[in-house]
């Protein structure tokens, strides 16, 4: 037989456990009224310069000769001056574990970001923003600076940046040389346990700095910025070579891209390049947007006539000629499409040169070569009769 407390003593449990409830509730919400440590915002003038406190935001006109964009830009930092050679952070490494620095990107405008990957909001959307910039211009390069070097090591980086375009470096290194780095741009970050399942995540400022082929800052970009106010920046940069001769000596003709199936992982680029030059040049590398990576390859046919392809470091070009990239030839085979490549499409190229120089192309994809055709079967192989009716 259930017993059951008297009435009286049911009202006085109940009135117990409507306390627990309502301090439990306060707590809560007293919890939820006080929210994790966040980007703090800007300082007010006189602020110092130190990793605590984000330094004194001041606009440092541009040199004579460097052009500053200023419409979508954010002020600069004091510690940075636009115009000026960027911070060049030191003892940081890549995802392979290769030593980073700023100068591997030279001759690219280049866009450094610290955050982190397991970011659920903010830095999945500048990526975002920052591969919508890369699509548009394929000579920038994106440096991810980890900002959580405890969880973003390189063999973590490695698998994550496998899914982006081959411009986009992940870089990450010991907390002190994070700190270091950080310091330098101004960044301000910190740990935020607040007991999530996810784990601990990271605030940390979410600025992006716009970093010249030179090597200078040009604008300094707060979180949510437009693509396109990021173009409109980059439009505005002259290219680092684009008065050498060497360069103006190279051109690229008749360049195109296979169509590809829906399924299809790989794709191959063909054109003619042409070299104008006095000295003898060579491409060495290609990227683009529309695939994870590329590689410079040659088909060729032994005396059997069985085909294969190796990969080649370089297509070599002769001084005052050209060399063709065609079907059963040099090409550039793109790895790992993220699209089906459809025709009457563009697919942004960017060829980097052995001596150094960048030429930007878009390549139309196609069946076939610009300037032919498919021509129909007219009349039957031989020893095949024709079909009824032909």
């Amino acid at each position: 037989m259930t017993r059951r407390l008297p009435f009286p003593s049911r009202l006085v449990l109940l009135a117990a456990l409507a306390a627990l409830v309502a301090g439990a509730c306060s707590g809560d919400q007293a919890r939820r009224a006080t929210p994790p440590p966040t980007e703090p915002p800007p300082p007010t003038a006189g602020a110092a310069a130190t990793p605590a406190a984000m330094p004194t935001p001041v606009v440092t006109p541009a040199s004579a000769t460097t052009p500053a964009p200023t419409s979508t830009a954010h002020p600069v930092p004091s510690a940075l001056v636009v115009g000026s050679p960027a911070p060049r952070p030191v003892g940081l490494v890549r995802s392979d574990g290769q030593p980073w620095a700023l100068t591997d990107h030279a001759g690219h405008p280049t866009i450094v970001f610290f955050g982190y990957t397991h970011c659920p909001d903010v830095c999945p959307e500048t990526i975002a923003t920052l591969l919508e910039v890369a699509r548009a211009r394929p000579e920038v390069r994106v440096a991810f600076i980890t900002v959580d070097p405890e969880r973003d090591t390189p063999e973590f980086l490695a698998q994550w940046v496998h899914f982006l375009p081959e411009g986009v470096v992940g870089v990450t290194g010991t907390p002190a040389a994070i700190r270091g780095a950080a310091d330098l741009y101004g960044v301000q970050y910190a740990r935020v346990d607040a007991g999530s399942a996810a784990g601990y995540s990271m605030a940390h400022t979410a600025f992006q700095y716009l970093i010249d082929a030179e090597g200078d800052l040009v604008a300094v970009h707060p979180f949510a910025t437009p693509a396109a106010a990021i173009i409109s920046d980059l439009a505005s940069l002259a290219p680092a070579a684009s008065a050498s001769p060497a360069t103006a000596a190279l051109r690229v003709d008749a360049a195109w891209v296979r169509t590809s199936p829906m399924m299809a992982l790989a794709g191959a680029a063909f054109m003619v390049l042409v070299n104008d030059g006095p000295t003898d040049d060579a491409l060495v590398a290609v990227t683009s947007p529309v695939a994870v990576s590329a590689e410079l390859h040659r088909t060729a046919a032994d005396a059997g006539g069985v085909m294969s392809m190796m990969p080649v470091a370089a297509i070599p070009i002769p001084a005052g000629g050209s060399t063709e990239l065609a079907p059963g030839g040099y090409h550039v085979m793109l790895i790992g499409l993220r699209e089906p490549l459809a025709a009457g499409s563009m697919v942004p190229l960017a060829l980097t040169f052995e001596s150094g120089h960048v030429l930007e192309v878009a390549a139309t994809v196609s069946d076939v070569a610009p300037g032919t055709s498919i021509t129909p079967m007219t009349s039957p192989m031989p020893g095949v009769s024709p079909m009824p009716g032909s």
